[in-house]
C-alpha cells in the first residue's frame, strides 16, 4: 500500500492540504471503534487495515472505504496513484481551509514509545523519542521538535514518541541512555522490541546543533530489507511475540496465531 499509493510523490504533495491520521490498528480500544465505524468486512469486525478519506467533521465518507486505498482507487499502480491524488485535490478544493488554521504545532507521536519502536521498525525509519523527566519539559521539548517534524526538510523522516519513564528505555535499549531530558534517536531492531541508539541530544541543545544532529541521525540509519513470509518466519523462530492491547478481530489472521512481528 505504501508504495504502490502514499510514496507518490503526487500523493504526498496532495496530502499536504489533508489532515492525515495513522491509527494502529488493536493498539486503543477507543481508535478501534472510529475505525470499526469506517469500515468492516464480511465478518462485522475490525479488520487489520482500514483507509478512507473522510469530510472535515470525521462523519461521511468522501470515497469507498476499504482495507487500503486500492478499494476506492483501482487500476495499475501508477494509474491508481494518479486518480488518488487527482481526487485528493478535486476534494481540497471543496474544503478551503481557514486562515491561520495550517499551524503544525504539535509533535506527530505515537502514544507510546513501545508502539514506536515497533512502527519505526515497520516502517523502516529511525525514531526520535522525547525525553522528559516532567510535564513541563516534556511538552517544550515537543514544541521544539515539531518545528522540524513539519518542516520540509525533515517530514516523512521520522517516527516520533515521548516517554518519561526509565524503565521504558532500559528495557528495549542496547545501551544505557545518559541523558536524563533530551531527545534519542534510535535505530529499532528488525523486529522492533530492542532498538540501538544513534545519537544523544541533551535538551539545551542549540537549534542548529539539533538541525544537524537529526540529518546525521538520516544518514546512521540503516534500513532492513524484508519479505513478509520469509520476516514472520523468521520472527515466530526467534520467539517474537507482539502483544495487541485490544484482541485481534481479523478472520485473516489465524486463532492462537496473533504473533504480529512488524
Amino acid at each position: 500500500m505504501d508504495e504502490s499509493f502514499l510514496s507518490q510523490a503526487n500523493v504526498i504533495q496532495a496530502s499536504r492540504r489533508f489532515v492525515c491520521i495513522r491509527l494502529a490498528t488493536y493498539e486503543d480500544a477507543e481508535e478501534a471503534k472510529i475505525l470499526k465505524s469506517v469500515f468492516t468486512g464480511r465478518s462485522g469486525e475490525l479488520e487489520n487495515t482500514v483507509f478512507s478519506i473522510l469530510s472535515p467533521d470525521g462523519k461521511r465518507g468522501l470515497v469507498r472505504s476499504g482495507r487500503s486505498p486500492q478499494f476506492a482507487f483501482s487500476g495499475a499502480p501508477q494509474f491508481a496513484a494518479r486518480q488518488m491524488a487527482s481526487s485528493m485535490n478535486r476534494i481540497a478544493e471543496q474544503y478551503q481551509a481557514k486562515a491561520g488554521s495550517n499551524n503544525n504545532s504539535e509533535l506527530p507521536k505515537l502514544k507510546d514509545f513501545r508502539l514506536g519502536l515497533n512502527v519505526a521498525a515497520c516502517d523502516n525509519q529511525p525514531l526520535v523519542v522525547v525525553v522528559g523527566n516532567d510535564a513541563a519539559t516534556t511538552a517544550k521539548l515537543e514544541r521544539q521538535l515539531a518545528a522540524f517534524a513539519w518542516s520540509d526538510e525533515f517530514i516523512g523522516q521520522f517516527i516520533y514518541a515521548a516517554t518519561s519513564k526509565p524503565a521504558d528505555l532500559k528495557q528495549a535499549l542496547k545501551q544505557k541512555a545518559e541523558i536524563k531530558a533530551g531527545y534519542l534517536v534510535i535505530q529499532p531492531g528488525r523486529f522492533g522490541m530492542t532498538g540501538e541508539i544513534l545519537s544523544e541530544i541533551p535538551q539545551d541543545t542549540a537549534a542548529a546543533d539539533l538541525r544537524d544532529a537529526l540529518n546525521l541521525s538520516v544518514v546512521l540509519h540503516q534500513k532492513f530489507a524484508k519479505q513478509t513470509r520469509t520476516h514472520i518466519a523468521e520472527g515466530r523462530r526467534s520467539g517474537v511475540d507482539w502483544k495487541t492491547a485490544i484482541p485481534v478481530t481479523d478472520p485473516g489472521i489465524p486463532a492462537g496465531g496473533r504473533r504480529r512481528p512488524q
